[in-house]
């Protein structure tokens, strides 16, 4: 009787402490997601910052051809120790998001993953999360995007494909048709939106 007992009270502490710690995960994964929902809605206040200054520092715009060069690197803005390739706009929408130059965080701001616009290599990589091209649904084929450089330079691009894919290696990537792709990581999954432009 007596073992029972005990048996009994060790059954009901080890439900107890089931119940507590049920209680700490629940509470735990709320924290994070409000940080995270936090986190998100300050990256879209910083990107939009940073379009704000890099449109006060360029020069006048004006619309450009792709030509040959014997250079194509790209000119840089330095802003808070990023360093910045230009401004893509979605012109449906007049959504504008600057460019990094490099593979940095792409949770932040859109981020070149490699190549040039002047020689039609580059691509760019983004998520479709809040404050980012989460407008993902109204995207497609023939619509409009440009790109500006720092040097005020706009060059204009027709949307030819859009393909969803569940890896963004280069080899996926890349394409010689195309003359701009962008990859967008997708929220709730591990797909990725694949754009492919031509320039117009």
């Amino acid at each position: 009787m007596e073992n029972d007992k005990h048996n009994k009270k060790k059954g009901k502490y080890f439900l107890y402490l089931l119940m507590f710690l049920g209680c700490a995960l629940i509470v735990a994964s709320v924290c994070i997601f409000i940080w995270w929902q936090v986190s998100i809605a300050k990256n879209a206040e910083k990107l939009k910052e940073y379009v704000a200054i890099i449109n006060e520092r360029l020069p006048e715009t004006q619309s450009a051809v792709l030509e040959e060069k014997s250079d194509y690197s790209m000119a840089v803005l330095s802003i808070e120790n990023n360093d910045f390739i230009g401004l893509l706009t979605f012109e449906k929408n007049k959504s504008v998001f600057p460019v990094c130059a490099t593979w940095k965080d792409v949770n932040s701001f859109p981020c070149r993953l490699c190549g040039s616009v002047y020689d039609s290599t580059v691509i760019i990589g983004a998520t479709e999360q809040k404050g980012q091209i989460d407008f993902t649904e109204s995207i497609f084929v023939s619509d409009t995007i440009t790109f500006t450089d720092m040097l005020g330079n706009c060059y204009s691009y027709r949307i030819e494909d859009i393909k969803n894919s569940n890896n963004a290696d280069y080899k996926n990537l890349a394409n010689e048709n195309s003359d701009m792709v962008l990859f967008i990581k997708r929220t709730y999954s591990q797909e990725y939106l694949i754009i492919e432009c031509k320039n117009t």
